[in-house]
């Protein structure tokens, strides 16, 4: 019998099995990733690492915690003001340890990502049991294993969504992040579940642990947010539904969501203060990173930031098709409601709002209330609400800023097979069927993802083989035929190199120097191009005159006159 028909209530799992998922998913992630640990640095690894003096361990520990993500001054107007201390700092002993090899700073990302995953067990286990409702179960290897967590756990670990977190070094961030988020998601949930003093320890422990979360990357901040959405489903919709409670548990809650809130804002105060005068993020020209700075109109703008987030949506349904940057010409913008693309957008809301209304109706059931939809919901779109557009950022869309959120679309996925099997419409046969089926389907489906993950490590072995995968993948992409033009270039295949940046145009400022210098410099020199030095002057002359029309470009200015005599 491979089904375990449960009876009401949602029962815990014997040990057993909660161990057996623990090790299934940490193995499984530390398997996944074993083929990273031979990859070099690539990317944006080498400014962030490599190039990086508080990670190189040539200034104080003190200044790290002065200093951005990119070893540049937090108070300088010119930094990005990407302030993750933690992550900088685990960089920092790891270079200690072992140099700069870039072996072991894989092997950290690998580990931290099984650590995150083994933390995303517990996670799950935790909103399992958000619902009166009964549980289902199925028999996996003897053990009887709750349909919910084993989907989830098994889908979050295998998800290609993560690869890029895993095999960028950079990605570190995210990884941190993740784990100090999910001890601060569990030490919320037990100071809701223990007594006042223990109870008190345990919200304090998720301050710190949110803070540390926010202090390797930006977003994990809003793990508070999501404790605050899990107050709501669990007490406050509830008891707007009559549903019984007592009136300590209810002002316990609002005491606990006000704790939460006021760690939020003063981590921001913190912020303001630490970025000093200059609090404003400095992107440059980021016409290649986010070409969402150039949209002409309020419209274009948030029809274009909108359909971005419907995209971060399609990425975690089809992780499939993956790329390590979306900038300039990826996402064209989008103009009006005529561009056809907006039905995905509005076919993302309604189907959130859909889910959203569900989820209110399974939290106010007055008999049996279900929080889980909403709290899923929260753990994907809370996290992303930084990378939504609201306000500017320095990406587009960025495959790592999902590594939280898809947790709770694993969340979702799990909640629709458990649901199959309970379904009212369904016969006892049937469901049957479709709970023996659980099982299978989750293996094909975990297959497809290893698979994926395993082949995209091997795009990340070198900037070269990045570059030419997700060139091929996505030409259209101005700043990955720029950089792999450049890769080719330097290997000496010029040809080569024109091929792929000769019909690169449309850029300004700062972006348009360096595809100018590639482009004139592989003009004058590629025998595909006839070597056409009159030419490569041509675009450096048309270049020139771009760039002294604006203003702060003459650094920029000297490099395109230093390359007219390099021609």
């Amino acid at each position: 019998q491979l089904l375990k028909q449960d009876g009401d209530g949602a029962e815990q799992p014997k040990s057993y099995s909660k161990a057996f998922l623990l090790i299934f998913a940490v193995v499984s992630s530390l398997a996944l990733y074993i083929n990273t640990l031979s990859n070099e640095f690539v990317y944006d690894d080498l400014v962030a690492v490599v190039q990086n003096p508080d990670v190189r361990g040539e200034r104080p520990v003190s200044i790290l915690f002065k200093a951005d993500f990119w070893g540049g001054v937090l108070a300088d107007p010119k930094s990005h003001k990407s302030y993750r201390p933690v992550t900088t700092l685990l960089y920092r002993i790891t270079a200690a340890i072992a140099g700069m090899e870039p072996r072991a700073f894989h092997m950290v990302n690998s580990v931290v990502n099984a650590v995150a995953v083994g933390l995303a067990v517990k996670g799950t286990e935790i909103v399992a049991y958000d619902t009166s409702k009964s549980g289902k179960a199925v028999y996996v290897v003897g053990l009887s294993l709750p349909t919910f967590a084993l989907v989830a756990t098994a889908l979050y670990a295998f998800h290609p969504i993560h690869t890029e977190s895993v095999n960028c070094i950079v990605g570190l961030a995210d990884l941190i992040a993740a784990a100090f988020g999910f001890l601060a998601f569990i030490y919320h949930d037990k100071s809701r579940t223990c007594g006042d003093r223990t109870g008190t320890r345990d919200l304090l422990a998720c301050m710190v642990f949110s803070w540390l979360s926010a202090l390797a990357k930006e977003p994990g901040l809003m793990i508070l947010a999501v404790c605050g959405a899990r107050e709501v489903a669990l007490y406050w919709l509830p008891s707007l539904r009559g549903t019984p409670m007592k009136s300590t548990v209810f002002v316990s809650s609002i005491v606990r969501f006000g704790v939460l809130a006021s760690t939020g804002v003063a981590f921001l105060l913190f912020r303001k203060y630490i970025n000093g005068e200059n609090t404003g993020l400095n992107l440059g020209d980021s016409i290649c990173d986010n070409p969402l700075v150039t949209a002409e109109t309020t419209l274009s703008y948030v029809l274009s930031a909108s359909f971005v987030v419907a995209m971060y949506v399609w990425k975690l349904i089809n992780p499939f098709v993956l790329l390590c940057d979306y900038g300039y010409n990826s996402i064209p913008l989008i103009e009006g409601f005529g561009d056809m693309r907006n039905l995905a957008t509005f076919g993302a809301i309604a189907g959130v709002a859909a889910l959203t209304l569900v989820g209110i109706r399974d939290a106010m059931d007055k008999d049996r209330p279900d929080g889980r939809i909403l709290v899923a919901l929260a753990w994907i779109f809370v996290p992303l609400l930084p990378a939504s557009h609201i306000m500017t950022i320095g990406t587009v869309l960025a495959e790592r800023l999902l590594y939280l959120p898809s947790l709770g679309y694993c969340m979702l996925l799990a909640i629709l097979a458990e649901r199959l099997q309970i379904g009212p419409g369904a016969t006892k046969k049937g469901k049957i069927m479709i709970g023996a089926m659980i099982v299978p389907v989750l293996v094909i489906v975990l297959a497809l993802f290893a698979q994926r993950i395993i082949s995209r490590n091997r795009d990340w072995k070198d900037n070269r083989t990045l570059w030419n995968t997700d060139t091929f993948t996505n030409p259209a992409n101005v700043k990955l035929a720029k950089a792999y033009a450049g890769e080719l270039e330097l290997a000496g295949k010029l040809d080569d190199a024109y091929h792929v940046i000769k019909n690169v145009s449309g850029l300004g400022a700062y972006q348009r120097v360096e595809v100018c210098l590639v482009k004139s410099r592989l003009t004058a020199m590629s025998s595909v191009s006839g070597r056409n030095y009159e030419l490569g002057y041509q675009i450096l002359d048309d270049c020139i005159e771009e760039v002294e029309s604006l203003p702060k470009m003459t650094t920029n200015s000297h490099q395109l006159y230093g390359s007219k005599g390099y021609l």
